[in-house]
């Protein structure tokens, strides 16, 4: 208790710090998304393919993966498929990030994706934020 007798507000936590992996063949989006995460104290990885992404995805876990949708080769459905065959929990950490708004196939994966798994390119950082946020840390032990 304070001196005038109310409750003091408990100190706020730092946020987890966590594992990102962001894909993306564009080198200006994947360097701002990169800054943007590591500012925030969060350990960021890159790919900037698929086929990269793929890699890295069976070598190591993350605590979220942030994917461009559209990417020559090996694209962000594609490897969130893989992903589902040999670790659910894995694929269930993925954010999309995508600026392709009109193509159906983009249509078909908004209607199947859940909401909160698919952002709109240019990515507003604080909403990027947020939802790399909601994704706690593996039990890393």
């Amino acid at each position: 208790m304070s001196d005038s007798g109310t409750a003091r507000p408990a100190p706020s936590r730092p946020a987890p710090r966590l594992h990102v992996l962001i894909v993306d063949d564009d080198p200006n989006a994947r360097e701002f998304m990169t800054r943007a995460l590591t500012r925030d104290g969060h350990v960021v990885d890159t790919a900037s393919s698929g086929d990269n992404a793929w890699r890295q995805l069976q070598a190591a876990r993350f605590d979220c993966v942030v994917m461009d949708l559209r990417m020559p080769g090996i694209d962000g459905p594609e490897l969130h498929r893989r992903m589902e065959e040999i670790d659910p929990e894995q694929a269930a950490r993925f954010i999309f990030v995508t600026g392709d708004t009109f193509s159906a196939e983009t249509l078909a994966f908004a209607d199947a994706a859940p909401e909160s798994s698919l952002m709109m390119k240019p990515v507003d950082l604080a909403a990027l934020r947020r939802r790399v946020a909601d994704h706690r840390p593996r039990d890393r032990s």
